[in-house]
């Protein structure tokens, strides 16, 4: 089973640039949790110029916990949390039907880079690492 948790953020911002404005309807931040069962990844998306970081975490990780880290730096900035579930992400058919009601199919987004996560895309932006946390 894997499950993604979202925060889809009230802010856009740059990560590079230092900047923080108010979402607007297609362009916000999220704060997401992939859930698998050897291992729990945290993605962060920043709008504004598209960059991505992820951070794999060896191990599960509790869900109230992610949700309590997130809450504990975002929650003035949360405008809403959701999560979803999969059985097998290479059924198109099951993510199209779970991901029906957050903007359909090819709003999930899965790596292709060898690593097993998936993140919420609902604006299809095309999502790059552009900068490393310090």
């Amino acid at each position: 089973m894997n499950k993604l948790l979202v925060f889809q953020l009230t802010v856009q911002s740059s990560y590079v640039e230092n900047v923080e404005r108010e979402a607007e309807e297609n362009c916000f931040d999220t704060v997401q949790w992939w859930f698998s069962e050897n291992e729990t990844w945290r993605i962060k998306t920043f709008a504004i110029d598209r960059d991505i970081h992820t951070h794999r975490i060896a191990g599960p990780v509790a869900e109230q916990v992610a949700m309590e880290n997130t809450m504990k730096h975002y929650e003035d900035v949360v405008a809403k949390a959701f999560a979803v579930e999969f059985e097998d992400l290479a059924d198109e058919t099951e993510v199209a039907k779970v991901m029906e009601d957050l903007g359909g199919a090819s709003s999930l987004e899965i790596s292709k880079n060898g690593n097993q996560f998936a993140f919420w895309n609902p604006s299809r932006l095309k999502y790059t690492s552009k900068s490393r946390p310090t």
